[in-house]
């Protein structure tokens, strides 16, 4: 596989937790938004019924045992939609920090010199604009430093050949520092 095609694929990732405590924060606070809209509702169901058993006792005592029979079947059924709520809210959190641990990870190797790197994200993924204003920027910036390269390596030959033709030693010693140093200066990056 050549090096194109390794920077072209999409990452895959194959851990669901990535970046444990955002994403648990994520996950809570999507259970903690349900679990709260289930206590509302709740509530309102039960206050309304009261309200009527209080004004119209006849009529609903058939109904509240039936209502006693179904809550074990309720219970079941809330455990269930939680449970549900819970795996959407791991994927939910996956899709959003998978992309930021990717960032983070992309933005070391950046920082390290390495200005060939991408950011490649998963189709389904969040924050492919942001990929895409990244992978903008550091193209942006390649170019920018391949242009002073370029410059500096021009200007180091022009540096060599002036000490060449120098008679005077130390000066030549001086010009072929400078020259090795311009040079040197950019060898960190990775263009």
């Amino acid at each position: 596989m050549s090096t194109d095609e390794k920077l072209k694929k999409p990452y895959q990732r194959r851990t669901i937790l990535i970046k444990k405590n955002l994403q648990f924060r994520y996950i809570a606070i999507i259970l903690t938004s349900v679990i709260v809209g289930f206590m509302i509702v709740g509530f309102e169901i039960v206050w309304n019924i009261h309200r009527l058993f209080i004004n119209r006792p006849a009529l609903l005592a058939p109904l509240m045992g039936e209502i006693q029979m179904m809550l074990p079947v309720f219970g079941v059924k809330l455990a269930a939609y939680l449970a549900i709520i819970l795996i959407v809210s791991v994927i939910i959190s996956h899709k959003m920090v998978g992309p930021l641990y990717k960032f983070e990870k992309s933005t070391k190797l950046i920082a390290q010199g390495d200005l060939t790197h991408r950011v490649y994200l998963r189709k389904g993924d969040h924050l492919t604009d942001l990929q895409k204003e990244f992978n903008n920027m550091v193209s942006s910036i390649q170019q920018k430093v391949s242009f002073e390269h370029d410059k500096a390596v021009e200007v180091s030959k022009k540096l060599k050949e002036f000490a060449s033709r120098s008679s005077d030693e130390n000066l030549k010693k001086q010009l072929n520092e400078q020259a090795e140093n311009l040079l040197s200066a950019l060898k960190e990056f990775k263009i």
